[in-house]
């Protein structure tokens, strides 16, 4: 096929080398790709790969890279963009026309990346679907998993809103429709830490930003939500070994 240059809303975004259209999929092949920043959505799945260099995609909130080896989903209506790229070479996108199906978001599996290429080079030929639905099948994911994923994700908003309050376990469960025993468990599960240990760590680390700025330790605990002086030395001290005096002082040092 002789390249041409594949265009969105009018913006070239990259020279085609390959592509090919069914009922139930379309692939493109980019031999490069072009600055193209804007936030969009697909109304289908849209699953992508690379053969040559990196990525930087903004998704669903946050930084995700893709790189040789690996594969990224961006599930129906999900607003993404390209932030950045380096060294690009055949750029795989690959668009499913199911509807009401979820797949898992990320996937870093040698084997999996390799027979997602091999299909999408063969389907110029063959057609053959029968990869495509064992790839739905093993990396599907449930919509009540999807909804919980969810929750805790807006969990997390709220704790960042409220880092220097002490808003309840309760209240945040009651916000995202969650117990609060699974809503805590859950949110372990996805961050490695409580909630309660979640914000505490991201009051201290705060914490050094304020002291590096020239407040004082009681204007520092009282700001972020501290019982008391005593309280943020203890919580400061678990998280990184020295008091927030040492801190101070090894800083200015």
């Amino acid at each position: 096929m002789k390249d041409s240059e594949i265009l969105t809303k009018g913006k070239v975004v990259g020279v085609m080398i390959g592509a090919i259209k069914t009922d139930l999929y379309e692939i493109n092949i980019l031999k490069s790709i072009k600055p193209h920043y804007k936030l969009h959505t697909h109304s289908n799945i849209c699953i992508c790969a690379l053969k040559k260099g990196t990525i930087e995609f903004f998704n669903d909130g946050k930084s995700v890279s893709l790189s040789k080896n690996q594969l990224i989903v961006f599930n129906a209506n999900s607003p993404h963009k390209i932030k950045s790229y380096k060294n690009v070479e055949n750029y795989y996108i690959l668009h499913l026309y199911i509807e009401n199906i979820l797949l898992q978001e990320y996937i870093e599996n040698t084997d999996e990346y390799e027979k997602f290429i091999t299909f999408c080079d063969k389907s110029l030929e063959t057609k053959d679907i029968k990869y495509l639905e064992n790839f739905i099948q093993k990396y599907e994911i449930s919509k009540d998993s999807f909804e919980v994923k969810k929750s805790i994700k807006n969990a997390k908003q709220i704790l960042d809103k409220n880092i220097d309050t002490n808003i309840s376990l309760s209240e945040i469960a009651k916000s995202v429709n969650l117990n609060e025993s699974y809503l805590s468990r859950s949110f372990k599960k996805y961050y490695g830490l409580s909630p309660r240990n979640y914000v505490l760590n991201q009051r201290v680390s705060k914490a050094k930003e304020l002291l590096d700025s020239g407040l004082n330790i009681s204007e520092v605990a009282l700001e972020l939500g501290f019982y008391d002086q005593a309280h943020f030395y203890k919580i400061f001290k678990s998280i990184y070994s020295i008091t927030p005096l040492e801190y101070r002082k090894i800083n200015q040092k």
